[in-house]
């Protein structure tokens, strides 16, 4: 799961939109798979970030998505993190 990250991230940074939204689709398909909710969390707010391909509100349902499994794990800096991006979306 690391290594897809990482190279959607890459491809994020590289200004390679199409192929860092298929890797981040790739590890949240995985992801549910598995049951991982860390996992899909992050998916979920990595897809969020793109702003060319996504609307505000899909990309607000996707962070709230992943700020509800971060509760869910009682990760609180993550909560804080999605809050923050949602916030920043909707400005």
């Amino acid at each position: 799961m690391r290594a897809l990250f990482g190279e959607a991230l890459l491809a994020d940074r590289l200004d390679q939109v199409a192929l860092s939204q298929e890797l981040n689709q790739e590890a949240l398909a995985i992801s549910r798979a598995l049951g991982d909710k860390r996992s899909t969390a992050m998916a979920l707010r990595t897809l969020s970030w793109d702003d060319s391909v996504l609307d505000t509100d899909a990309r607000v349902r996707l962070l709230e998505e992943s700020r509800s499994l971060f509760e869910e794990l009682g990760d609180a800096w993550e909560v804080a993190r999605a809050i923050y991006s949602i916030g920043g979306i909707e400005e």
